[in-house]
């Protein structure tokens, strides 16, 4: 699963989700902070006279808590986000079984392949052993050049099995490769 970057991003996006889940759950207890600095010039400094002024500073911190619709629109929101989370996992899930699914059918085709090889490893030789057998009997003028004929067809029909034998089994190879979540490296 670790190779896969379609299950990379699935978990990505599931702890994304989780952790935005936590944040409202547990963000109402933190307050919204607001800091404001005012200063100028202000009449009524030393004397109580308009134009004595003094220069003056203000700085306010706040502390505030929001409660929107008292309280049931921040559960409104943390129910979608739980839904949400929920839907991730389960396409999370749905996306692990298919990947697994997917490399036990390129294994299973894997295995299958590779069992056919030798099978068809011994059906070019026999057909070999038959062709020579035959060729030897026209030379001997024992035999008609149709046996000699139809030994060479099968020859060829046992070879033409071993190479698609020897196809499918690359191609299987190839699919189990890519199932386990490796790229294909082309143009080396």
């Amino acid at each position: 699963m670790t190779g896969r970057p379609e299950a990379e991003q699935l978990d990505a996006l599931h702890a994304a989700a989780a952790d935005e889940l936590k944040a409202r759950r547990y963000g109402w207890f933190i307050p919204g902070v607001s800091l404001s600095y005012g200063a100028g010039e202000f009449g009524g400094g030393p004397g109580s006279q308009i134009a004595n002024t003094d220069h003056r500073d203000d700085l306010s911190v706040q502390l505030y808590w929001q409660f929107e619709g008292l309280g049931f629109g921040r559960r409104a929101r943390i129910d979608a986000d739980e839904a949400r989370l929920r839907e991730i996992g389960l396409q999370r899930d749905k996306l692990h079984d298919a990947i697994v699914a997917e490399v036990r059918e390129a294994l299973a085709s894997t295995q299958s392949r590779r069992e056919q090889l030798p099978l068809a490893d011994t059906a070019v030789e026999r057909a070999t052993q038959a062709y020579e057998l035959n060729r030897e009997r026209i030379y001997d003028k024992q035999g008609l050049p149709l046996e000699a004929l139809q030994a060479m067809q099968a020859l060829a029909a046992a070879e033409l099995t071993r190479i698609d034998a020897l196809v499918g089994y690359d191609l299987a190879q190839i699919r189990l490769h890519t199932a386990l979540g490796n790229p294909l490296e082309l143009g080396r």
